[in-house]
């Protein structure tokens, strides 16, 4: 980043020092042996090698990335380069050319693309977007322009057809920002370039995506995330993104949505390690985003169902939110996660979804399942018998019902087919609002085969389901009372900010938090608590110093748990 902040300061200052940093960090980059990051160097690993080649450059978002930071480089100081360091912006053109668009033109085999073996995901999108919004920047020759760009068409058509018709996302909210929304970059750069002629509006997926993550909110700074991803965001989101592309289709309520989402005590646009100097120059020159009254009102969020994903998010006027994930177990991203359940109060996650830890070698390779993280039993999941979801496309939701209730929306699914477990035939999950929306029913009812013992398989109940906590956790009699997250130094996790303070909700906003009670029948439920360090640095950011999981056993073949505030 000291290269684009190097760029950015010297566009703004015309201070020369600034421009020698600038080309100290060109030169750096076009000196590297390649600006693939190591974890994806596969010509490298085919070669049984550690070293890459600088004569066969593997493309990937780390390529994509330079590709996209050299191309900004050119685009706003290449004249000033040209007269401080004569050379250095051709080598810089050259090595664009060599590195980005000559493979991206050439290979038609990246198994990013999404018309092999692999499912096309957010790298299509991703790399994608950067190579053509830099060939539009720096290429001057028509035809190879022209090239690129219809390659890259081409292949974003791909990654549009993939987006099903509610516009959701299975990577889930943290990864739209690397996947639609690279697209949307990519289509603003080209609809400007081409004065209108080659747009995407229009295109239903695409528009409903668009609303994927204002749909994701708890509140303004916590989100709904299955998969690998945060709930409460790293740094400052690029809200621009979709406030554009509703402002470019005419959706008003999308716009203004997003508009609310901007953080005025933040710059208008910022530059941080995953976001690059093109997200921040576009939203520092976008005069609609940039000119946004201040003191704008926040709305609260709205209760969605996607059918196709198979997520429904659903909020009460009494400020008890819930979450309900469907789905299969060979997504991107993919955690064993089928049935889990995220119930949030007054915007603050307290019955939770991990989300991603830090990655490792291990985080997408064949041992992914090893680590605790992604885990059935370390997420709010049944698991009949304790027994693990299985792995790949066939472990999947059934029977996914969504319907409108007295107090909110009321949800369904049977999960008994994410486990191999020939001896389970249902396990229906219901998820409902009470009358006036101030509690939530939590509904387990499962079934064996007549030909199996439906309490003893492996000497563990049938009826076993677990709870993910956050914050500070009580257990006592048939009860636990959950205060929900927390930021890393113990304090609550309260945005006094956030939409809940407009509703009528008893302490919402006088800094004190209200606390979630789960109660249950102490007859014929027993439940246990651990407690869990987190030592994973990018999970304590979220969490805190450690979360709680809540065993519930039932000796029955229904389990009801009740959540309402305490």
């Amino acid at each position: 980043m000291r290269t684009a902040h190097a760029v950015t300061a010297y566009a703004w200052t015309r201070e020369e020092v600034f421009l020698d940093a600038a080309g100290d960090g060109i030169g750096l980059l076009l000196a590297m042996p390649t600006w693939c990051w190591a974890a994806h160097e596969r010509f490298a690993a085919a070669r049984s090698e550690v070293v890459p080649d600088p004569a066969r450059p593997y493309l990937d978002l780390g390529a994509a990335e330079t590709v996209s930071l050299l191309a900004w480089c050119d685009f706003i100081i290449g004249d000033e380069l040209d007269a401080r360091a004569p050379g250095l912006r051709r080598r810089l053109r050259a090595g664009l050319d060599a590195r980005g668009f000559a493979p991206f033109l050439d290979c038609h085999e990246w198994e990013w693309i999404g018309t092999g073996a692999r499912p096309v995901n957010n790298w299509n999108a991703w790399i994608c977007g950067q190579i053509l919004t830099a060939c539009l920047l720096v290429v001057d020759d028509d035809h190879r322009r022209s090239a690129i760009a219809r390659t890259a068409m081409e292949r974003l058509d791909v990654f549009i057809a993939s987006i099903p018709a509610d516009g959701g996302i299975d990577e889930g909210f943290a990864y739209w920002w690397e996947g639609p929304a690279r697209l949307l970059e990519g289509a603003r750069a080209l609809d400007e370039a081409s004065h209108g002629v080659l747009g995407i509006a229009g295109h239903p997926p695409l528009q409903e995506s668009g609303w994927f993550p204002v749909r994701m909110r708890w509140s303004r700074d916590w989100f709904v995330n299955p998969a690998d991803g945060p709930a409460r965001p790293e740094g400052h989101l690029p809200w621009h993104i979709p406030h554009h592309w509703a402002r470019r289709t005419n959706d008003q309520e999308l716009a203004r949505i997003s508009a609310e989402q901007r953080d005025r005590s933040r710059p208008v646009g910022e530059l941080r390690d995953s976001q690059g100097i093109g997200r921040a120059l576009v939203a520092l020159f976008d005069e609609d985003w940039a000119g946004l009254p201040t003191g704008m009102p926040r709305s609260a969020p709205p209760s969605t169902n996607l059918p196709d994903t198979q997520i429904v998010v659903a909020h009460a006027p009494s400020g008890l939110s819930y979450a309900l994930k469907g789905g299969h177990n060979a997504e991107s991203h993919n955690h064993l996660d089928i049935g889990a359940v995220s119930i949030a109060l007054d915007g603050i996650p307290c019955i939770i979804d991990l989300g991603a830890p830090t990655y490792t070698a291990r985080t997408f390779s064949d041992r992914r399942y090893e680590e605790w993280v992604t885990q059935t039993r370390w997420h709010s999941c049944p698991t009949p018998w304790g027994t693990e979801q299985g792995i790949g496309r066939e472990y999947a939701a059934n029977a996914w019902t969504v319907s409108s209730a007295t107090g909110g929306l009321r949800a369904s699914l049977d999960v008994a087919r994410a486990y191999a477990l020939p001896q389970l035939r249902s396990w229906v999950r219901t998820v409902s609002y009470n009358h006036n929306g101030t509690s939530l029913e939590l509904r387990d009812e499962a079934t064996a085969k007549p030909e199996h013992p439906a309490d003893d398989v492996g000497g563990t109940p049938l009826m076993t389901t677990r709870l993910i906590l956050a914050g500070t956790v009580t257990l006592e009699d048939a009860c636990a009372v959950v205060g929900g997250a927390q930021d890393p130094d113990g304090d609550p996790a309260l945005d006094v900010s956030g939409p809940w303070c407009d509703l009528p909700v008893p302490s919402r906003c006088d800094r004190e938090p209200r606390r979630l009670r789960l109660s249950w029948d102490g007859r014929t439920v027993s439940a246990s608590l651990e407690r869990r360090t987190m030592t994973d640095p990018r999970l304590a950011r979220v969490w805190g110093g450690s979360i709680a999981r809540l065993t519930l056993t039932c000796t029955t073949p229904t389990l009801r748990v009740t959540a309402a505030p305490a």
